[in-house]
Formats: structure tokens, sequence, C-alpha cells
């Protein structure tokens, strides 16, 4: 090992290209820049919509959403997926603000890579923009009001903060009416941030205008036949379970019979079971039946013949929400009624929306519980309305539980970078110039609305700075007035979540750093070189641990124990050196015991690197061997056919659970604790009918594969008389 670390591995294939320093950074910064390019035209109430068209179906949509967008179309820059993922994060954790935390990065890197052009050092440029988020940080935070003792005062907040949000979306022409649906079904809640107590119902056909808050709960679903359509004090039973047991036509098997008396003996079996079933349904008291599958015809008829209403073939996120609010659960099995929750609310009753008919729980256990129905012309209106409704919902359920608001139309942002200057003031150096940058980024978003608006961005701007610079802190951009212009916000009633605007700094702050760190950059497809140069290089011996297990009794099972090393292939190839033998031996205790010696055994494989790709082939057995090979005592290696190529996965794809890896984990000593990284990878191979499924995990240092601590191997064998598992740990002697 000490050899191993005195004299560096060669990890990357000659193929293999890897950028650092100055280059790094321009990948990072080119791939930032032209994301925040990508969206930002979108910010702001006169931003521009997208119109987004699915490759592989062809389905539109058209939105403004930042996250939406960035979300929609595939990248391959590091640095740009580091801003999709904050634009997601800024979207799950505030609901909006995801252009503006996208752009604002943008600008950061931006005007840092104006910095590293001036030799300014990546870490100084870091340092800076921390001083600079502290700044901006607490002078919006000193900007921010809380108006929540006031119910009055905190309503209107609440309302203006969802009229600034949907300026910018496809209700801006209605937002005064949205903005009070999404008002009264946050303040529902009664200070939770769940909003799965708010239901959004898409009907086409309408005017926007026409969209309205009901109460309770609406299913889009209609009551069973002959069933009443009007239900008080329900008792509701919402199961997932199958109501139809006549498996002869479900599944089209044949049943042979001598007489169509026994033929109408088994449809009566099969009726009877039914009945049996609503019967243990009917016991538990309900006078309402919701099934998330199909309920037919006979079931149905049993039903209402028992005065209980049946909504069948409601779909799951529906009944997961309705059992919610009504305050049961759901139920799939009926054999004790005593230990199942039921939902109930005071009056269930079909009504009619446009032209379709829907199921209205009025009175639900769940008081807070309501619905908005959305009406619109087409069905990407719907979707967009949809969205934009959502980000006003998770904005104001934010808000109510951090109830500080600040200013928009730029506000925010030059009282900020008016903060961030008075820091670059008292910083001393070259961190001065990152400090004063962050404050120049910030300002670049007044600057963006402006020029989304049409207007004179550079005039605007200015006479904004100069506004805030005497002290008129509630100044902003006017930009719904023809030709545009400085006012107060606060009288205009432009306000923003004080959350919202710390998330969008602090998320961009953040992310610039992780981008303007890192100075090299290379390839993924170096894994399968640095993994073959690893083995390749260090020849001592690995101790080897297999577990067999099989279904077949007749297979060999246990454990074994033996050795396994790599040598370079004596064969014509080798001066290449890009094959690699695999030898292996060992032996297994008899489980009989008859045997002291145990049961000896050895195998071979060739591990071969072409390409960037690293694949394991079969060795082809020669009976005779050239007389060369003879006078040296070496046998030539030759493959004969490939077993599989390893494909690698990425760190995040095995933590997902694509690959069933939860008993392949390498071992790592109490020194390689937090020093190690594992990378999977996997491969298939078909022999005859049996078909091996093959994974690898290999225990590499941090940000270097040149060292490989442990590694360990799996393979399912499946097929028509095999059902076999092996797995294999390999680790160094101590």
């Amino acid at each position: 090992m000490a050899n191993s670390f005195n004299n560096p591995t060669q990890i990357f294939g000659e193929d293999v290209t890897e950028e650092k320093g100055e280059n790094a950074r321009l990948s990072a910064f080119v791939g930032a820049i032209a994301v925040g390019d990508l969206v930002k035209s979108t910010l702001g109430p006169k931003g521009m919509d997208k119109i987004l068209q699915s490759a592989s179906t062809g389905e539109i949509m058209v939105t403004n959403d930042g996250a939406t967008i960035l979300k929609a179309i595939a990248l391959d820059n590091a640095a740009a997926k580091v801003l999709v993922n904050i634009s997601k994060v800024q979207d799950d954790v505030v609901g909006d603000g995801t252009t503006s935390v996208t752009v604002l990065a943008a600008e950061l890197l931006r005007e840092a890579e104006k910095l590293v052009e001036k030799k300014i050092h990546p870490q100084v440029i870091i340092d800076g923009y921390r001083i600079a988020s502290r700044a901006a940080l607490e002078a919006l935070e000193a900007s921010a009001v809380d108006n929540s003792a006031d119910p009055v005062a905190f309503r209107k907040d609440l309302h203006a903060i969802a009229r600034t949000t949907l300026s910018s979306k496809v209700l801006s022409q209605d937002r005064d009416q949205f903005a009070n649906l999404a008002c009264d079904a946050v303040l529902r809640l009664k200070g939770s941030t769940d909003l799965s107590h708010i239901q959004i119902i898409k009907k086409a056909g309408g005017k926007l205008s026409d969209s309205y808050l009901d109460e309770g709960f609406i299913l889009d679903k209609s009551i069973g036949v002959n069933q009443p359509k009007r239900l008080e004090k329900a008792k509701i039973l919402v199961a997932n379970t199958g109501m139809d047991t006549d498996k002869v036509k479900i599944f089209g098997a044949r049943v042979k019979v001598d007489s169509t008396g026994k033929l109408a003996d088994l449809e009566k079996a099969e009726k009877e079971k039914m009945r049996a079933k609503v019967e243990r349904i009917k016991a538990h008291g309900i006078n309402c039946f919701v099934n998330r599958q199909l309920i037919y015809n006979w079931p149905e008829q049993l039903f209402t013949d028992a005065g209980i209403v049946s909504i069948e073939h409601a779909d799951f996120d529906g009944i997961e929400r309705l059992a919610l609010v009504t305050g049961g659960e759901i139920a799939s099995t009926f054999d004790h009624p005593d230990q199942v929750k039921l939902g109930h609310c005071d009056l269930i009753e079909e009504v009619i929306i446009g032209e379709d008919t829907l199921i209205k729980f009025s009175g639900v256990a769940a008081g807070q519980a309501c619905t908005i129905v959305l009406r619109g012309a087409t069905g990407q209106l719907l979707d967009e309305a949809d969205r934009s409704l959502h980000d006003a919902l998770a904005v104001l359920s934010q808000t109510v539980k951090e109830p500080k608001v600040t200013l928009g139309g730029g506000c925010a942002e030059m009282v900020m970078a008016k903060a961030v200057e008075h820091a670059a003031q008292n910083t001393t150096g070259k961190k001065q110039l990152a400090v004063d940058a962050f404050a120049q980024a910030l300002k670049q978003l007044p600057i963006i609305l402006a020029d989304n608006a049409g207007l004179d961005s550079s005039d605007l701007v200015t006479r904004l700075r100069q506004a805030i610079n005497k002290g008129l802190t509630s100044s902003g951009l006017d930009l719904l007035t023809p030709g545009g212009g400085i006012a107060n916000m606060r009288e205009l009633g432009v306000v923003e979540s004080y959350k919202l605007k710390h998330a969008v700094v602090s998320s961009a702050s953040e992310a610039a750093e992780v981008r303007e760190g890192p100075d090299s950059m290379s390839s993924s497809h170096c894994l399968a070189s640095g993994i073959f140069k690893a083995l390749s290089t260090d020849s001592r011996p690995w101790n080897l641990t297999r577990r067999l297990k099989s279904d077949n009794h007749r297979d060999m099972q246990g454990e074994l124990k033996g050795t396994a090393t790599f040598k370079p292939a004596c064969n014509g190839r080798s001066g290449i050196s890009n094959d690699l033998v695999y030898e292996e031996q060992g032996e297994m205790r008899d489980p009989s015991g008859r045997n002291s010696t145990g049961m000896k055994w050895s195998r071979r494989y060739m591990w071969r690197l072409s390409d960037s790709s690293l694949s394991v082939w079969f060795v082809k057995v020669n009976m005779e061997s050239s007389k060369e090979s003879a006078q040296d005592g070496q046998t030539e290696d030759l493959p004969d056919y490939i077993f599989h190529q390893l494909r690698f996965m990425d760190e995040d794809e095995g933590e997902k659970g694509d690959l069933e890896v939860t008993d392949l984990v390498p071992p790592a000593t109490a020194s390689d604790e937090g020093e190690t990284a594992v990378l999977f990878a996997r491969g298939s191979h078909l022999c005859i009918k049996d078909n091996y499924e093959t994974t690898y995990a290999f225990r590499v240092s941090k940000g270097c594969f040149g060292c490989i601590h442990s590694w360990a191997s799996s393979h399912v064998v499946e097929g028509p008389k095999k059902s076999q598992r092996i797995v294999n740990m390999y680790t160094r002697a101590p």
C-alpha cells in the first residue's frame, strides 16, 4: 500500500479529457449563464411565456414558470444542473421565486467570471460573496414587516403577495379574484402548510373568471345507477378492493362442464361469494362505499338494495385525499369492522360543473378542506393556471408560517445592494471587489424586470437607486403604468414574502460558491479506465469470500474461501496492456465431513479495457501451448467469448434502488470511514437459457480511483432449471 501512495497511479485512459483551472471554470460559467439567459425573459409581470414541446410525445406546454421550464429540458453541463437543482428546491420549499433564484445565481457567476479574468483567486471571490450575502440578508430582515398581530392588515398582506405572485402568471388579468381565492383557501388551513386539504379541479369550458372556491371535497366521479343522488349524515368506507370474483371472465380461463346446469352452479357460486363480501362490507354500518377499483353490476345492485351509495373507479389520489378530509382510512379487507376507520360528512350530492357530473362531499371532518374549480378554454391554459395558482397557495402557506413581508418591484434588491455596497467599503483587499460584484448582481434583477417590460432600464434603475439612497426605502419600479416610473411599492400593493426573498439570495449565493470552487472537471467515462488501472498496478492478492445460495438442492451451496489475483495477459496484445487475467482458487468445506481437505476449485476470466469500456471475458482453454510458452512455463491467454460489459452507474442512481445492492457493500476498515466512496457497475449475460445479472461495487478513495480498498460482485442466475445467487467479497490481507 505504501508503494501505491508513493507512486501515484495514472487513472485516466488515453482518450479521456480533463478540464482544469481556467477551462473548468469557463465551462461552469458558460453552462450556468446559458441557463440564466434561458429563463430571464420570463421574469416579472411583463415576462414572456415559453412554448415547450416534448420530443417523444409531441405534447405542448405553455409556461413561464422557471422550475417547470428547467425540468422539461435536458442538460449536460454540471453547472447548469446545479442551477436546475436550486430552482427545484426553491419550488419545493417556497413555491415561487424559481426564476429569480436561477437568474441571480447566473448573474453572480457572470460577475465572478469578470473577477477571475482579473486574476482574483476563486477562494477570495467566495469569501467576498459570503460577506456580501450576510450583509444582504441582514438588510432584507431589517426592511421586513410583520403584521401577523393585526388580522386585517395581515389579510391585506397575503392578498398583496398573491397578487404579486400572480402578476407574472397566466392569471394576471384576474389576479384580484384568484388572490382572494388563494387567501380564502390558505386561511382555512389555520396555519398549516399542508396543501393536500386544498383540491384543484380543472374543467374545460367557460372563462378563467368563472373559477370559484367551494367548501368541502369534490370527486370527479358519479353515483351508481338507481342510487340516491343526495345523502345526508354519510358514513363512508373508502376501499381499494376487487368487486368482481368472476375470474373466468377476467382472466380468460376455461372451464369444462358436461351440462349447462353445472355452468349455472358455477356462476351461482361466484355470485354467492360476492354476496358474502358485500355482507361483510355492510357490517361496517355504512351508507356510502367508495372504491378505487370497478364495482360490477351485481355488487352494485346489492349495494342499491341495501340502501348504500356506491362510487366506483375513483383515482388513487382522489380516494387518498377523500380519506384524509373525511377522517377515514383506505381499507382492503373487511373481516374486522371494529378496526376500520370510517369517514364522515354531513352531505353527499351530485353537482354539475359545465357538462360533467361530479360528487360533492360537504361538512367533512377536516373542516379546512376546500376545492378550487378552475374553468378555462383549453387544457394547456388550465394546466398553466393550475401551476400558477399552486405557486400562490404555496407562497401564502409559507407566509402564514413566517409572516414577515418585504416589498417587490426591485425595491428589496436595491435595498440589499445598497447594504452590500456599504459592506464593500468596510472590506479591505481584493475581497472588496467580490463584495461589490455581489451588489452588481443584485442590481441586475430590477434591470431585467424593466427590460422585460420594454422600458428604459438604465434610466429607471438609476432613478430607483437615487430614491433608495435618499431614504425612500419603499420605492420600486412601477411596470404596469404606461411608460413606467418609480412609485411607493407599499401603496401599490407590490408585496412579496420575506421567506421567498431570503431563500432566493441564500440559495443563489450558495450555488455560485459551489460552481466557483471546482478547478477540475473530467468525463464520467474515466471510471472504467480508473478501475482497470488500479487493478492492474497493484499485484497483491485479494482475499476472496464467496457465498452461494440456490433453490436447487443439487447445486453447490455454502461459503467458499480463497484468493484472487490480477496479472497482465500473456498474449499478442500484452504490449498494449489492455488485458488482465483474473485468476481465483480456493476450497469449500465438505458439508458431509467425509472429505477433510474440502472441495478445491480454480477459475480464470479476462478483464479487457477498450474504448474506455470495461468488459469481462471467458478465457479460451488451449490444450496445446507453443514451444516458447512451454519453455517459459507460460500458457497463452486468449479471450473466448464475452461474459458481460460493465456499465458504471451514477452514485445517486445506486442509492435510488436501481441496483439490488443492499448486501453488496464492500467492507470498509476503521481508517476508511468517511474517506471512501462506493462505485457501482452492472452487466448481464445469457448463457443458453440461463440469464446472468451481475453487479459490481468498488470501494475507492474519494476523488481518486487509483486505490481500490475492497470490492464485491453479485451474480444472479435465473433460468428454467437454475435460480442461484452468488456473492463475492474481496478484501486485502490486514
